[in-house]
Order: C-alpha cells, then structure tokens, then sequence
C-alpha cells in the first residue's frame, strides 16, 4: 500500500457515515471538558482511573462491567509514551493524515477499546489545543490492508 492509498483509506475511514463514530456531542463535552481540566497524577502501576465517561455510554464504550473505570497499568503507559515519542520525531510530511494517525489493531478481548480511553485521557490532557478524532470499529465496506 503506497502512501497515497493510506491517506485514501484513512480520509475515508474518517469522513464515512458510521454508527459508531461519537460526534461532538454533549457526551464527549462531559468526557472531554473533565480532562481538559484535570490532572491524572500518575502513581505506580498499575492504578485505578475513573474515565469520566457518561454513565449511559458505558455500554458502547465496554466500560460497564468495571463502572466507568479502567485498570492503568505500565502497558498502558508504554503506548502512550511509544506514540507521543514517534510524532515527536517527525518532520513537516508528518503533517498528512496517514502520518499523524494511529491505528490500534489486535485480537478480540486483548484490551484495545479500554487503552483507548486511556489514550484519550492523557491526549486531552496534555495536548488541550489540539483535535482528537476517534474513530471506533470498521466502517461497513471500507478495507484495509
């Protein structure tokens, strides 16, 4: 896949109609403007995080078996760091889409949509300027390679 392709797949993936794309809405002003404004201090892993999302999001946002909260452990640091680290180190062509975007991809159950949120705290916390788009799921007919 050249470089044209990913910026293709990924323009698609966030301009498509999707059911499960959280627009802004009051919803993601409550989790947002909760981060924005606070400081998650950091303890030794691994430490409970409550999300601040919604209750009544729990349920699409797989956060209603633990109440809103999710278990932060040293993995979970480790991405953060990894993926701040690699736009750190970019250059003026990581300004295009494909380049300033992060795919999470695993196996059912290995805990990708609770890192998310996670990603999502500390990216509205420490860059408060700057957009955060998530896209969540697969859009039907879009493939990726």
């Amino acid at each position: 896949m050249t470089d044209d392709d990913e910026i293709a797949a990924l323009e698609k993936l966030v301009n498509v109609d999707n059911t499960k794309t959280w627009s802004h809405e009051k919803d993601w002003d409550i989790f947002s403007q909760h981060w924005y404004f606070h400081t998650d201090e950091e303890t030794e892993y691994p430490y409970e995080l409550e999300t601040a999302v919604p209750s009544g999001l729990w349920g699409p946002a797989q956060l209603e078996p633990t109440l809103g909260k999710i278990l932060v452990t040293q993995g979970y640091a480790n991405l953060y760091h990894r993926i701040k680290l690699g736009f750190s180190l970019g250059t003026k062509e990581r300004s295009t889409v494909a380049k300033r975007s992060v795919m999470v991809t695993g196996q059912p159950g290995t805990g990708k949509s609770v890192s998310l949120w996670y990603l999502a705290t500390r990216l509205l916390q420490e860059f408060r300027d700057e957009p955060l788009v998530v896209v969540y799921g697969k859009p039907e007919g879009l493939a990726l390679d």
